[in-house]
Parts: C-alpha cells; sequence; structure tokens
C-alpha cells in the first residue's frame, strides 16, 4: 500500500518518465529507479498498472 501511494503522488513529469522507463525492456534500470523512489518490493509490471490508474496520466 505504501509503495502504491509513492507512485500515485509523484509528481506527473516524473511518473510519467518513470512509466517510460517501466515499459523497456532493461529491467536492472527499471528496479534501480523504482529503487530511487522507494519502491522496493512491488514488481516492475504491478508499478506499471498502479501509474496508468493515474487520472493526470490517462488524459495525456
Amino acid at each position: 500500500l505504501r509503495e502504491a501511494c509513492i507512485l500515485l503522488t509523484t509528481l506527473l513529469g516524473s511518473a510519467m518518465l518513470l512509466m517510460e522507463t517501466l515499459e523497456t525492456e532493461d529491467e536492472s534500470r527499471v528496479l534501480e529507479v523504482l529503487a530511487e523512489l522507494g519502491v522496493y518490493k512491488m514488481s516492475s509490471e504491478n508499478a506499471l498498472m498502479v501509474l496508468r490508474t493515474r487520472t493526470d496520466i490517462a488524459h495525456q
């Protein structure tokens, strides 16, 4: 729950860049970026799902 809140409250620009990173194939980079935000336990797939629920990104 805490990690989902982090992703949902990240600034829009950062969230959009994070989504681009999560959609890449470089898993080590993905884990590094998530860790920088304080997201350690959530998988990259779940992180992407959470980010896609943001209404500010859905309308971009």
